[in-house]
């Protein structure tokens, strides 16, 4: 069984451990839905939402809470509630729990920067640059990657996650230079969440696009979420992806394909 903890919905202070399926398994978080739960982005690139599951004899219940500080055995003093026991996992799982794993990081999954290093030595990302062929910087304001007509995107917001970034999104789009993604904005068939964090550069996105269709055709990929820019016409565009920030490499490959 693998569990992970997300908000309490009766204690914001605390935090309720819920029961995650195997196939979950190497997941990272994409977001956060409208009741505080985690989305995961699975290594298909999928995205997976919680549903708690309601009260049974086997599952977890919604007051047998923990604290925020990772503290076992601390209950709802308004219930009557046995303690919370530590989740448990089976011994085919142990194998992948590092030894370091931070309090709020689910039993089962494996160490994060571990994988992370496997796929960045798998794809030989010194190369990437070499696949590239650079493009032209017309102005302050466009650059034209290589095979485009259009200028890329002019900036990338890669703010923490519940930081403001959808707001200052928002607000950029006000001026009346700054323009959107195009409408209804799909990354190599799949939707853009929110119409602003296209997380190309996230894994496992970015590996399975370069991997998939080298890196020309991934890149086109993500330019065609954005609207046509004419270099005369002083328009810039962008995007907003948290998730930028929480991830290694990310920086190394905006430099190289942009």
């Amino acid at each position: 069984t693998v569990m992970y903890p997300v908000p309490s919905r009766d204690n914001e202070n605390a935090v309720e451990w819920v029961e995650l399926s195997d196939f979950m398994l190497g997941a990272s978080i994409a977001g956060i839905d409208d009741n505080g739960l985690p989305i995961f982005e699975l290594q298909s690139g999928d995205l997976a939402y919680i549903t708690i599951k309601p009260k049974s004899e086997n599952a977890p219940v919604k007051n047998k809470i923990i604290n925020n500080a990772g503290l076992a055995n601390k209950v709802n003093p308004f219930t009557n509630a046995p303690p919370v026991q530590p989740p448990m996992i089976s011994n085919a799982q142990s194998q992948y729990v590092p030894s370091n794993k931070h309090p709020l990081q689910p039993m089962g999954v494996p160490d994060f920067a571990q994988q992370m290093q496997q796929e960045l030595v798998k794809q030989k990302e010194e190369n990437l640059r070499s696949e590239i062929t650079p493009g032209v910087q017309v102005s302050d304001t466009c650059y034209i990657p290589d095979g485009r007509s259009s200028c890329a995107p002019h900036f990338i917001i890669a703010g923490a996650m519940k930081s403001g970034t959808t707001s200052l999104f928002s607000y950029l789009l006000n001026h009346p230079k700054i323009l959107p993604l195009v409408r209804d904005p799909r990354l190599a068939g799949k939707p853009v969440l929110a119409e602003k964090e296209v997380r190309f550069f996230n894994e496992p996105t970015f590996s399975r696009l370069v991997n998939s269709n080298g890196a020309v055709q991934a890149l086109n990929s993500y330019l065609d979420v954005f609207p046509i820019i004419s270099p005369t016409s002083g328009m810039i565009t962008g995007e907003s992806s948290p998730m930028y920030i929480c991830q290694p490499k990310v920086a190394e490959r905006i430099n190289a394909f942009l």
